[in-house]
């Protein structure tokens, strides 16, 4: 790896090969940057950021195995450094809410100009945080996914599936005095009563993955 400071150091990270050789050519052409490695899928990429330790990590959301949200989410516990930039085909909301709630810090729907690709990465790497105007108005036209957190979902969907206090507080790592607290913020933001509607209002929604 090149271990030049000024250079900002970049992961792709996407299953389509044709992808990544086109990002790779793209992101060569901007002096700044240099890719350092690829990756097919969230494992992959995990690994590589913990090897590496890139600045940057261009990663999509829809690949087999550990997906884009899972990884980023993963990546984030590994490593301060690496920031991530989302490019992306899902134009679902649902995606978008979770793996900004997950801690990427762009998100950029695939067919966006190349400019708009280089300036997210220049962004970013700056300590800025950028969502495209496509990836804003999917956001801003369903705000109730913008509400919820990658936690407050795994919890919801948790409660969807019957688990108690005591069942997800183990499945989370917390106390269920915990979840009993994310479970009363969640009701708050769905404006919800009891278990049940917000289960409903999750599922009418689509903040509950579907199995």
């Amino acid at each position: 790896m090149n271990n030049n400071s000024n250079k900002i150091t970049i992961l792709i990270v996407d299953d389509h090969a044709i992808v990544r050789m086109g990002l790779r050519a793209l992101l060569s052409t901007e002096p700044k940057f240099e890719v350092i490695a690829e990756a097919s899928d969230g494992d992959e990429a995990c690994a590589k950021v913990k090897e590496l330790k890139p600045n940057i990590v261009v990663m999509d959301i829809l690949m087999p195995g550990c997906n884009g949200i899972d990884a980023t989410e993963k990546i984030r516990k590994l490593s301060r450094r690496a920031r991530i930039v989302i490019l992306t085909t899902s134009t679902s909301a649902r995606d978008l809410a979770r793996v900004k709630a997950a801690g990427a810090r762009a998100i950029v729907i695939k067919g966006a100009s190349n400019d708009e690709i280089i300036t997210a990465i220049h962004e970013v790497s700056a300590g800025k945080n950028y969502i495209s105007p496509e990836a804003k108005a999917i956001l801003d036209a369903n705000p109730t996914f913008t509400k919820m957190t990658a936690r407050q979902t795994q919890i919801l969907t948790a409660l969807a599936h019957g688990l108690t206090n005591k069942e997800i507080g183990k499945l989370c790592g917390v106390s269920a005095n915990c979840i009993k607290l994310h479970i009363a913020a969640i009701y708050d933001k769905l404006g919800a009563a009891n278990r049940a509607e917000a289960v409903m209002i999750g599922l009418r929604d689509h903040i509950i993955p579907e199995d």
